[in-house]
């Protein structure tokens, strides 16, 4: 038996200013987002990213209905369409929840803001008395939907306040962090495996990771991130490898050949997290799109050398597999 851990951090949302310097051609450090209210009162957002299985359908959804209290069942999500949406160089090194969240926020929030400025009116009150809760728009005792302020506004303009925002009920915002050297989430993973010195197989009893994005706007998606990265991780660690022979040829081309883990030859995860918001973003927000890959190799690993310590054996490589451990132990023996 063997325990071993990993920490890490995670650079995410890097900045121009990084990718300046690292001599790329392309130095996006920001992202753009459209928001607008219909007249039905549903609100559009639209963004130039796009989604990968990260679920940005979802968590930019709700970043608009936390800044402008449009239902979640309301809000219309368009994404990656090159004919409609802002520019976005697109989703990769954890950037999307920064860059994209945080001009999601800053366009519903200009929209929210001229809403509540049309809602006031409407309801014979002061601005700063309306307030967004259960899918409505309220003030003092009275109550509107959003749908009066969308008629209101491309309906019924003679409903509209004097020196209404020529701007409507729609917003286009960038945006990008406070710092350009990006936003560090971070975690710590721990595995407890099994060895068999007779075959080389390595059994996971148990594996723990212990993580910080910052403020997560969707608990579910952030845990679903961190069990993919963690599977693909062990992937990395016990299974996948990409050999050639002396010629040049591939010898693991096909899936028959490439080991991938399956469910069989996974533990059950278990994620405890912390909140430590960033300084530097919209609500606190980090990436976490990479990290649940980053640790396992080197928490499987150390935990192999572990269980090995007391037979003076050793691994320096990955993946871990038997041949690799009889070797080790072979050596040792030999030593």
């Amino acid at each position: 038996l063997g325990i071993g851990f990993a920490t890490y951090t995670e650079q995410s949302a890097h900045g121009t200013k990084v990718f300046a310097a690292w001599g790329l051609p392309l130095v996006p450090g920001y992202d753009q987002a459209h928001v607008k209210l219909t007249p039905d009162g549903a609100l559009e957002v639209k963004a130039g990213i796009h989604t990968i299985g990260q679920g940005l359908e979802t968590t930019l959804a709700q970043v608009a209905h936390e800044m402008t209290g449009v239902p979640f069942g309301d809000i219309r999500v368009t994404l990656g369409d090159t004919a409609t949406t802002p520019f976005s160089t697109g989703a990769y090194a954890s950037r999307g929840i920064v860059m994209a969240g945080g001009a999601v926020s800053r366009a519903a929030d200009v929209v929210a803001g001229r809403i509540k400025a049309i809602a006031a009116h409407l309801m014979q009150a002061d601005p700063a008395d309306v307030r967004f809760a259960e899918g409505r728009i309220h003030a003092g005792g009275a109550s509107i939907g959003f749908e009066d302020v969308g008629r209101a506004w491309y309906i019924r303009p003679d409903q509209l306040p004097d020196g209404v925002d020529s701007g409507g009920l729609e917003a286009t915002e960038a945006y990008k962090p406070s710092t350009d050297n990006g936003v560090f989430s971070f975690a710590s993973h721990a595995a407890k495996v099994a060895v068999d010195a007779e075959t080389g197989l390595v059994e996971i009893l148990d594996y723990c990771i212990a993580e910080d994005c910052g403020r997560m706007v969707n608990p579910m998606i952030v845990e679903g991130q961190t069990y993919g990265g963690a599977a693909q991780g062990i992937g990395t660690a016990l299974f996948e490898e990409s050999p050639y022979d002396a010629a040049g040829q591939p010898l693991a081309s096909t899936l028959v050949d490439y080991l991938l883990p399956g469910p069989s030859e996974l533990p059950k995860f278990r994620i405890h997290h912390t909140e430590t918001l960033s300084p530097h973003t919209a609500h606190g927000i980090k990436g976490v799109g990479e990290g649940g890959a980053i640790a396992p190799a080197g928490a499987i690993v150390n935990a192999i050398n572990d269980a090995l310590a007391g037979l003076g054996a050793r691994l320096n490589d990955i993946p871990a597999s038997p041949e690799r451990i009889l070797a080790a132990l072979a050596k040792a023996r030999a030593a």
